[in-house]
């Protein structure tokens, strides 16, 4: 096996989604509520941000695909939100770090991995700027990793489940889906990478028996992936 792809929240990064989706919509919709009403701007969020998972689109990246939406449904400025949306991003982006927090472990196993010659990828649902993503490695103390790849709404062009996405992954990456293995706590988003042929470890604190999936070759903490990876480390 020669890479490693590893989601992010929830699996890098400690982080509640269910929590940290509905603060971070709300502080953004308040940034732009002088132009458009919230719930508008949110409602047309979502649907911007579906457009960038399917149907895979080879030809426009994640980016231009969710503005060309996003634009369509709100009628607002692109050359006048873009600068806004980034100083959220460097700005109240910030206050959500208090959400999350570092995933025990994760940095010494990274590090480990790369000692043993591992390319590693962070696969993290690229529907956010890269901005955003660099942000939530730092919350998560490993941004200074080098790693080969950090999938971003910037350089890709469809998004988990699609197994296009994790096509596009492999072929940057020039290795073949058995050469792989897919880390993630999503037995929907990030274990359908079985399908394409990859190893795939999902990240459970308890046994399978309430998510029983084929798709599943390893799980266990995170930590445990050490024993799939880096025997007798």
């Amino acid at each position: 096996m020669k890479a490693v792809l590893l989601d992010l929240d929830g699996t890098l990064l400690d982080n509640d989604v269910s929590i940290f989706i509905p603060r971070y919509f709300s502080l953004l919709s308040r940034r732009f509520s002088h132009l458009i009403e919230p719930s508008k701007f949110i409602d047309s969020l979502i649907k911007a941000s579906n457009a960038m998972i399917f149907p895979p689109h080879p030809s426009l990246t994640n980016e231009q695909v969710f503005w060309k939406e996003f634009i369509k449904l709100t009628g607002l400025d692109y050359e006048e939100l873009a600068p806004q949306i980034r100083d959220f991003y460097l700005t109240d982006y910030s206050q959500l770090r208090d959400i999350t927090r570092p995933m025990p472990g994760a940095r010494d196993l990274l590090e480990n991995l790369l000692e043993r010659g591992y390319l590693l990828v962070v696969a993290t649902s690229p529907i956010f700027p890269e901005i955003a993503i660099r942000k939530r490695l730092e919350w998560a103390r490993i941004e200074d990793l080098p790693f080969r790849l950090v999938t971003t709404y910037e350089n890709m062009h469809s998004g988990k489940p699609c197994l296009e996405y994790y096509y596009e992954i492999l072929s940057y990456l020039g290795i073949q889906p058995w050469q792989a293995i897919m880390v993630g706590n999503s037995p929907s988003d990030d274990m359908v990478a079985k399908r394409l042929g990859l190893f795939t470890y999902l990240v459970a604190k308890d046994s399978l028996d309430q998510q029983k999936t084929e798709l599943v070759d390893w799980y266990g903490p995170l930590e445990g992936l050490q024993n799939v990876l880096l025997p007798g480390h």
